[in-house]
């Protein structure tokens, strides 16, 4: 049931935007977690958070993941897209703050 829920909103959040919304990779990159990033990284359950912070932060591979975490790849897999929705649910508003923000310094470059 609660899996249900959050492929729910993830997929209202899809449909309303036309889009896939950015991914925690993308979130990521500048490898600068902003306090709303790393609260909502907190509200991860563990297992997914390791498994998230591990493939996309640390960038080990799914069978370096596995390895470390003792388990599964394909259970890695799983929680790492887990992990990844819970947090584009929860980082939806910021990802839009910040799409905004970065569109327009963009803009202003483009014109400098």
């Amino acid at each position: 049931m609660y899996w249900e829920r959050i492929d729910d909103k993830y997929e209202s959040m899809v449909a309303e935007e036309g889009k896939t919304p950015n991914t925690p990779e993308e979130l990521f990159s500048s490898k600068s977690l902003g306090d709303q990033i790393t609260k909502a990284l907190q509200e991860v359950p563990e297992d997914y958070r390791t498994a998230v912070v591990l493939v996309d932060i640390e960038e080990l591979t799914y069978e370096e993941t596995a390895k470390v975490m003792e388990c599964p790849t394909g259970t890695v897999r799983s929680r790492v897209s887990r992990g990844r929705r819970l947090l584009q649910v929860a980082l939806r508003d910021y990802a839009a703050e910040r799409a905004l923000s970065m569109g327009s310094t963009q803009k202003r470059a483009q014109h400098a």
